[in-house]
């Protein structure tokens, strides 16, 4: 029966470096030749870091975390302080709008031990949850005032449209940057966008057009691409 011996690399580098130092006093061996065994045992002790590393992932051993790495919070444990999770959604997320709402029982009860009519204390049982609205669509309808003269009636002037992201398009601005968020930074297919659309009771919205708008956009915004590259790109030249 073949007995395998684990042998610490780390150990054996440390050791193999005091030889070294030991043997080049003693017995004299010259610079070249003792930085050549020096190098020998650096790319050892790297070739065994690696084989080492390899074979823990092979195995599926469970390594250490890196020091700077440990203290980083990972979630709660089991058996570790909940008080975190018992605050109320307020103090957890305090940038959120909070609605309140006044529930009051449809009659006044009575009371259990004498069964009179009772009434209101001043004191509440609060509780909270956190809510979210579904997204809304919903159409603006743009009347541009036109105006005519009352002197020669010879011609009519219409005011001057809102500057849009696509003046000649259907889709709003916040559609168009919602599909290009949802596209690009949330990875949501413009297919899948427009089926979760129905959802919101939107149907029928093509994702060929949103795609396009997409491009508009891109196109749109490739002035302040241009400028942002000039501001910075001087500052990476240098570095």
């Amino acid at each position: 029966m073949k007995t395998i011996s684990k042998i610490d690399p780390e150990k054996e580098y440390d050791n193999a470096k005091n030889l070294i130092a030991t043997y080049t006093d003693k017995y004299q061996l010259e610079a070249p030749d003792a930085q050549s065994l020096g190098d020998s045992i650096d790319n050892l002790i790297t070739v065994a870091r690696i084989l080492m590393d390899r074979e823990e992932r092979r195995r599926g051993l469970k390594k250490d975390p890196p020091k700077e790495m440990s203290a980083k919070p990972v979630g709660r444990q089991k058996g570790q302080n909940r008080e975190e999770s018992k605050k109320l959604p307020s103090e957890r997320f305090p940038e959120l709008e909070v609605t309140e709402e006044t529930i009051q029982a449809p009659e006044r009860p009575k009371c259990p031990c004498c069964s009179a009519l009772m009434q209101e204390s001043g004191l509440f049982d609060i509780s909270e949850k956190l809510e979210v609205l579904p997204k809304r669509y919903y159409i603006v309808r743009t009347k541009r005032i036109k105006y005519n003269c009352p002197s020669c009636h010879g011609s009519m002037v219409n005011t001057s449209a809102k500057a849009s992201i696509v003046p000649t398009s259907n889709y709003g601005d916040s559609l168009i940057i919602d599909a290009a968020l949802s596209k690009y930074c949330d990875l949501i297919p413009i297919e899948r966008y427009a089926e979760i659309a129905i959802r919101s009771g939107l149907e029928g919205l093509p994702p060929q057009s949103l795609i396009g708008l997409t491009h508009h956009l891109a196109n749109f915004l490739l002035p302040v691409y241009a400028k942002i590259k000039e501001e910075i790109l001087p500052f990476l030249m240098r570095n």
